[in-house]
């Protein structure tokens, strides 16, 4: 049924798609100190070969050609595959560097696809700022993306949002004149969706808010992948919870495992993990990095004791999230307590139903679970709870409440929250569900309004609960995902960030069913 949905999606609405021919700059970094990235996107459905392309910076208002040679960077030979990005960092990375030598920090670092321009005075291609203009070029110069504008007059000084000024293009016209907030300093701003053609005539004006969005210094999460309309349809990749609890001992060796948090993608795409957030602490003024996480397994573990000390901080809020090349988690907090009292971890939990009954024989009936950890005086006690599907369906809430969906057996599982995989699971056998409706039947349980969406959000409201709500581009790409069974049966849900046009919602029922609607956004 999804993959006819797909075609019938491409077939009606093919004449909106249009082909595309060559990279685009999908995101700019350009952030505190020497926190400087290009995001470099394929947006065309073949692979293309970077060593074709170099980077060039037209520096406060030059006019193009910049004279020397030492303004552009060639880009290492690689073959970029579809809808796929590749992420080049300035490459400052002497920990013992000061002021322009000054070292990216490691969120940054550990994005990065290739270091580019460690020397100034060989290639200033990378040492970009607020008011110069950065373009992604062919090797004999030919202008295949521009972010910003040549020439002068340069921007001048205008207002950051959190105070102080910067020479940058604003957000409000003229853009160059010091109106308005700077945008173009001190900012991550990536491409808006929709944008599939890169810019190649210089313009008259440049206004970012026209193709960019626009996000706060130093935020790094979003290289690596590319939102994009026009791509495939792809599943984003999900944690099973998204608050995890971690315990590890005061001043524990380099490479004691700590925990991993594991995310899937149903379409078994390989994953790439990182620690966005809060893994650092200052100790006699000396940021260090307590913890390390392996990008390809999620595993945490410690990364350099002299950060954990109980005296200088206790416990570590990670924000952590991983991608599969094309979408991202979203972030999951990783709490870790750092203890100088004996950990004692899970061994064994055992999963139990009210009553001893292991059957729901009524309509969308319940039963209750309950989890009991070993040892009882273990440190770390909560548990997840999950759901595999066998030949029965059904749903399982963070209380261990499971809803019958469909006749059948299934397993439920509880899982400890320590990051080490243990788990106790029982079966539930399912009965007297009804069986699913035809189209035609439960088609008009379903209402959506406004629709069209003129304002800031749209509701679902159905006559059977509903357990999933997808809402997909015109290519069948996944956009949002309500996947938490909605008891109320309605829902509001934003349209924030998306672009006017068609979209298609899949919704799936309690009893297994779907619809599709068509939405209009305007």
């Amino acid at each position: 049924m999804k993959k006819l949905l797909l075609y019938l999606i491409i077939f009606c609405f093919s004449g909106l798609i249009h082909a595309q021919t060559d990279l685009i700059i999908s995101e700019y970094v350009e952030g505190w100190s020497t926190n400087k990235a290009l995001e470099i996107f394929n947006p065309t459905d073949a692979a293309i070969d970077l060593g074709g392309y170099r980077i060039t910076r037209y520096s406060n208002g030059a006019d193009i050609p910049p004279p020397e040679t030492q303004w552009y960077i060639d880009l290492p030979s690689f073959e970029l595959q579809p809808y796929r990005s590749y992420v080049v960092v300035l490459d400052k990375r002497d920990p013992e560097g000061e002021g322009q030598e000054a070292p990216i920090w490691e969120q940054l670092e550990q994005r990065a696809d290739v270091f580019l321009c460690p020397v100034y005075d060989i290639s200033k291609a990378m040492y970009f700022n607020g008011n110069d203009a950065v373009a992604l070029e062919k090797s004999n110069g030919t202008l295949v993306d521009l972010f910003a504008r040549w020439g002068p007059p340069a921007p001048a000084e205008a207002e950051l949002p959190d105070g102080g000024t910067v020479e940058a293009w604003s957000d409000t016209y003229p853009y160059f004149t010091g109106v308005g907030k700077a945008i173009t300093a001190d900012h991550t701003l990536i491409r808006k969706p929709g944008i599939s053609t890169g810019v190649t005539t210089n313009p008259s004006e440049f206004n970012a808010l026209e193709q960019w969005d626009t996000l706060s210094a130093n935020t790094f999460e979003y290289l690596g992948w590319h939102d994009f309309d026009p791509a495939p349809a792809n599943e984003t990749p999900a944690f099973p919870i998204y608050s995890y609890e971690f315990v590890v001992a005061e001043q524990a060796a380099a490479g004691t495992a700590i925990g991993n948090p594991v995310a899937t993608d149903e379409e078994e795409d390989p994953l790439t993990y990182y620690i966005n957030y809060n893994n650092f602490v200052y100790i006699s003024d000396v940021r260090l990095i307590p913890f390390e996480m392996n990008i390809q397994t999620g595993e945490i573990k410690v990364f350099d004791p002299n950060g954990l000390i109980i005296a200088e901080r206790d416990s570590f809020w990670l924000q952590v999230t991983a991608h599969d090349g094309y979408s991202q988690t979203p972030q999951a907090t990783v709490l870790i307590r750092v203890t100088n009292e004996t950990v004692v971890p899970v061994t064994g939990i055992t999963v139990t139903a009210e009553g001893g009954n292991t059957t729901i024989d009524t309509p969308a009936g319940t039963r209750q679970l309950t989890a009991t950890v070993e040892p009882a005086n273990a440190t770390i006690k909560p548990v997840y709870w999950v759901v595999e599907n066998g030949t029965g369906e059904a749903s399982v809430n963070s209380e261990g409440l499971v809803t019958a969906m469909k006749d059948g057996d299934v397993i439920v599982k509880a899982i400890s929250k320590d990051g080490s995989g243990t788990y106790g699971q029982i079966v539930i056998t399912i009965t007297g569900q009804p069986s699913s409706i035809t189209p035609p039947e439960y088609s008009s349980l379903v209402k959506i309004y406004p629709n069209p969406v003129t304002g800031s959000s749209f509701s679902i409201e159905s006559q059977m609960g509903m357990t999933e709500i997808r809402l997909l581009n015109i290519t069948g790409r996944v956009l949002r995902k309500v996947s938490q069974p909605i008891s109320s049966h309605a829902i509001s849900l934003p349209v924030e960030g998306l672009n006017p046009g068609i979209y298609v919602l899949q919704i799936k029922l309690e009893n297994q069913t779907e619809t599709y609607r068509k939405l209009l956004i305007r």
